[in-house]
């Protein structure tokens, strides 16, 4: 709820990030011949893939929690949040 950005989002982005890095790796090394291995090339699709839905995820609950703070702002300057008993 308080920061979904740095939660989430950041590390998601690094996560990401190294994924993206080892597959450029593993592309340099596939052209100039290089086999293809497999616990690294898992790993890399591992990384990118949790570290690209972490990213996304942060980013949503960030939204999410934007707006939830905004319509409670609303709520009580309207005078609408109320507290069950008093009518």
């Amino acid at each position: 709820m308080r920061k979904p950005l740095i939660c989430f989002t950041v590390p998601g982005s690094l996560m990401a990030g190294a994924g993206i890095l080892m597959a450029l790796e593993f592309l340099r090394s596939f052209v100039h011949g290089g086999g293809m291995q497999y616990g690294p090339t898992m790993i890399m699709i591992l990384l990118t893939l949790f570290g690209s839905f972490m990213a996304l995820t942060g980013i949503i609950l960030h939204i999410l929690s934007m707006v939830m703070h905004e319509f409670k702002r609303e709520l009580i300057a309207q005078g609408g949040l109320r507290r069950e008993g008093k009518a």
